[in-house]
Protein backbone atom coordinates (compact mmCIF):
# COMPACT_ATOMS: atom_id res chain seq x y z
CA UNK A 1 0.00 0.00 0.00
CA UNK A 2 1.56 3.23 -1.19
CA UNK A 3 0.35 6.36 0.64
CA UNK A 4 -0.28 8.33 -2.58
CA UNK A 5 -0.63 5.62 -5.29
CA UNK A 6 -2.60 2.98 -3.44
CA UNK A 7 -2.02 -0.68 -4.37
CA UNK A 8 1.18 -1.14 -6.38
CA UNK A 9 3.33 -4.11 -7.36
CA UNK A 10 7.07 -3.74 -6.83
CA UNK A 11 9.53 -5.63 -9.04
CA UNK A 12 9.18 -8.41 -11.56
CA UNK A 13 6.72 -9.06 -14.35
CA UNK A 14 3.79 -11.35 -14.70
CA UNK A 15 5.27 -14.69 -15.86
CA UNK A 16 4.97 -15.33 -19.64
CA UNK A 17 3.04 -12.09 -20.19
CA UNK A 18 5.78 -10.38 -22.22
CA UNK A 19 7.69 -13.30 -23.76
CA UNK A 20 5.08 -15.21 -25.73
CA UNK A 21 3.04 -13.63 -28.52
CA UNK A 22 -0.70 -14.06 -28.59
CA UNK A 23 -1.62 -17.49 -29.96
CA UNK A 24 -3.45 -15.93 -32.93
CA UNK A 25 -0.22 -14.21 -34.09
CA UNK A 26 2.12 -17.23 -33.93
CA UNK A 27 1.58 -18.43 -37.53
CA UNK A 28 2.02 -14.93 -38.99
CA UNK A 29 5.14 -14.22 -36.91
CA UNK A 30 6.60 -17.65 -37.67
CA UNK A 31 6.28 -17.02 -41.41
CA UNK A 32 7.93 -13.59 -41.15
CA UNK A 33 10.79 -14.94 -39.02
CA UNK A 34 11.37 -17.85 -41.43
CA UNK A 35 11.52 -15.48 -44.42
CA UNK A 36 14.07 -13.33 -42.61
CA UNK A 37 16.16 -16.37 -41.64
CA UNK A 38 16.19 -17.48 -45.30
CA UNK A 39 17.12 -13.97 -46.48
CA UNK A 40 20.21 -13.62 -44.24
CA UNK A 41 22.43 -16.14 -46.10
CA UNK A 42 21.91 -14.20 -49.34
CA UNK A 43 23.92 -11.36 -47.75
CA UNK A 44 27.01 -13.50 -47.11
CA UNK A 45 30.06 -12.80 -49.27
CA UNK A 46 30.60 -15.11 -52.23
CA UNK A 47 33.57 -14.93 -54.58
CA UNK A 48 33.32 -15.73 -58.27
CA UNK A 49 35.50 -15.54 -61.34
CA UNK A 50 33.49 -12.95 -63.26
CA UNK A 51 35.71 -12.80 -66.34
CA UNK A 52 38.58 -14.81 -67.78
CA UNK A 53 39.93 -14.28 -71.28
CA UNK A 54 43.13 -15.11 -73.10
CA UNK A 55 44.09 -13.25 -76.28
CA UNK A 56 46.89 -14.51 -78.52
CA UNK A 57 49.68 -11.96 -78.99
CA UNK A 58 51.71 -14.08 -81.43
CA UNK A 59 54.88 -16.16 -80.99
CA UNK A 60 53.26 -18.28 -78.26
CA UNK A 61 52.43 -15.29 -76.06
CA UNK A 62 48.99 -14.74 -74.54
CA UNK A 63 47.54 -11.80 -72.65
CA UNK A 64 45.35 -13.24 -69.88
CA UNK A 65 42.83 -10.89 -68.24
CA UNK A 66 40.64 -11.80 -65.31
CA UNK A 67 38.20 -10.20 -62.91
CA UNK A 68 37.27 -11.64 -59.54
CA UNK A 69 33.98 -10.51 -58.02
CA UNK A 70 32.24 -10.63 -54.65
CA UNK A 71 28.61 -11.26 -55.59
CA UNK A 72 27.46 -11.17 -51.96
CA UNK A 73 26.45 -8.06 -50.04
CA UNK A 74 29.01 -8.19 -47.22
CA UNK A 75 32.80 -7.95 -47.81
CA UNK A 76 35.03 -11.01 -47.84
CA UNK A 77 36.63 -9.67 -44.63
CA UNK A 78 35.44 -6.91 -42.33
CA UNK A 79 37.90 -4.05 -41.68
CA UNK A 80 38.57 -5.13 -38.12
CA UNK A 81 39.25 -8.70 -39.28
CA UNK A 82 41.87 -7.36 -41.72
CA UNK A 83 43.53 -5.21 -39.04
CA UNK A 84 43.51 -8.09 -36.53
CA UNK A 85 44.62 -10.55 -39.23
CA UNK A 86 41.73 -12.77 -38.19
CA UNK A 87 40.70 -13.64 -41.76
CA UNK A 88 43.08 -14.85 -44.46
CA UNK A 89 43.20 -12.75 -47.64
CA UNK A 90 41.35 -13.99 -50.71
CA UNK A 91 43.75 -15.96 -52.92
CA UNK A 92 43.68 -15.65 -56.71
CA UNK A 93 45.86 -18.14 -58.55
CA UNK A 94 46.51 -18.70 -62.24
CA UNK A 95 47.12 -22.44 -62.65
CA UNK A 96 50.29 -22.31 -64.80
CA UNK A 97 53.95 -22.98 -64.20
CA UNK A 98 55.52 -19.89 -62.57
CA UNK A 99 58.19 -19.65 -65.26
CA UNK A 100 55.54 -19.28 -67.98
CA UNK A 101 54.47 -15.88 -66.57
CA UNK A 102 56.50 -13.18 -68.29
CA UNK A 103 54.89 -10.09 -66.77
CA UNK A 104 51.86 -8.84 -64.90
CA UNK A 105 50.51 -10.17 -61.64
CA UNK A 106 52.17 -12.95 -59.70
CA UNK A 107 51.01 -16.55 -60.22
CA UNK A 108 49.36 -16.27 -56.79
CA UNK A 109 47.96 -12.91 -55.70
CA UNK A 110 46.11 -11.96 -52.54
CA UNK A 111 43.28 -9.48 -51.94
CA UNK A 112 42.92 -8.40 -48.31
CA UNK A 113 39.21 -7.70 -48.59
CA UNK A 114 36.87 -7.54 -51.55
CA UNK A 115 33.94 -5.29 -50.75
CA UNK A 116 30.48 -6.64 -51.45
CA UNK A 117 27.67 -5.88 -53.87
CA UNK A 118 29.56 -6.76 -57.02
CA UNK A 119 32.98 -5.23 -56.29
CA UNK A 120 35.65 -6.55 -58.65
CA UNK A 121 39.42 -6.86 -58.67
CA UNK A 122 41.26 -7.03 -62.01
CA UNK A 123 44.28 -9.20 -62.84
CA UNK A 124 46.48 -9.30 -65.92
CA UNK A 125 49.28 -11.64 -67.06
CA UNK A 126 51.44 -12.07 -70.13
CA UNK A 127 52.27 -15.75 -70.43
CA UNK A 128 54.15 -18.09 -72.73
CA UNK A 129 52.01 -21.11 -73.67
CA UNK A 130 50.90 -23.31 -76.55
CA UNK A 131 47.61 -23.10 -78.44
CA UNK A 132 45.16 -25.71 -77.23
CA UNK A 133 46.30 -25.58 -73.60
CA UNK A 134 43.66 -24.96 -70.97
CA UNK A 135 44.26 -22.29 -68.32
CA UNK A 136 42.37 -22.29 -65.04
CA UNK A 137 41.97 -19.39 -62.64
CA UNK A 138 41.20 -20.34 -59.06
CA UNK A 139 39.90 -18.03 -56.32
CA UNK A 140 39.66 -19.12 -52.68
CA UNK A 141 38.33 -17.08 -49.76
CA UNK A 142 38.17 -18.17 -46.12
CA UNK A 143 34.76 -16.55 -45.59
CA UNK A 144 33.38 -16.33 -49.13
CA UNK A 145 33.92 -19.76 -50.68
CA UNK A 146 35.81 -20.68 -53.82
CA UNK A 147 35.36 -20.62 -57.59
CA UNK A 148 37.34 -21.43 -60.71
CA UNK A 149 37.02 -20.85 -64.41
CA UNK A 150 38.94 -22.23 -67.38
CA UNK A 151 39.74 -20.97 -70.86
CA UNK A 152 41.31 -22.82 -73.81
CA UNK A 153 44.07 -20.97 -75.64
CA UNK A 154 43.41 -20.40 -79.35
Amino acid sequence: KHPDLGDVEIGGIKPYAAVNPPAAKIAELGKAHAEFALYLPSLFPKVAVAKLEAVAQGAGLYRVKAEVENVGFWPTAMTHAVVARAVKPTMVQLQVAPESILSGNQKTSFVQSLTGSGARQKFDWLIKAKAGETLTLKVVSQKAGADSKSVTLK
